[in-house]
């Protein structure tokens, strides 16, 4: 979906719980789906992720998995207040901020 368009999903869920306890399943898959869109959001705007152009043969899941390690290497780094995308910069431009993220 490089376009910029929006798409809507429908999702059905399947349980044994009985009906009383819907709240409880209600919560937790948007509990789910909250750590989901978030991931997903420091992804894609503090790594790129959207715009890598990679898709030959599992090179788009490894790549995926590094930036997922780098993601956390930054969001553990509170050297600072930079967001993400600042971090990744800095650690691209200079070895010694790179030493110091993956230092922690």
């Amino acid at each position: 979906m490089l376009s910029g368009d929006t798409e809507k999903a429908t999702r059905y869920y399947i349980t044994s719980l009985p009906y009383k306890k819907h709240r409880k399943m209600h919560q937790a898959i948007r509990e789910h789906w909250q750590i989901e869109n978030g991931l997903h959001y420091k992804l894609d705007v503090g790594m790129n992720e959207d715009q890598c152009p990679i898709y030959r043969g599992y090179a788009d899941r490894n790549l995926s998995i590094m930036c997922k390690i780098v993601l956390k290497l930054l969001i553990d780094h509170k050297d600072n207040q930079d967001g993400i995308a600042l971090k990744r910069i800095k650690s691209a431009l200079s070895a010694q901020y790179m030493k110091k993220v993956i230092e922690f």
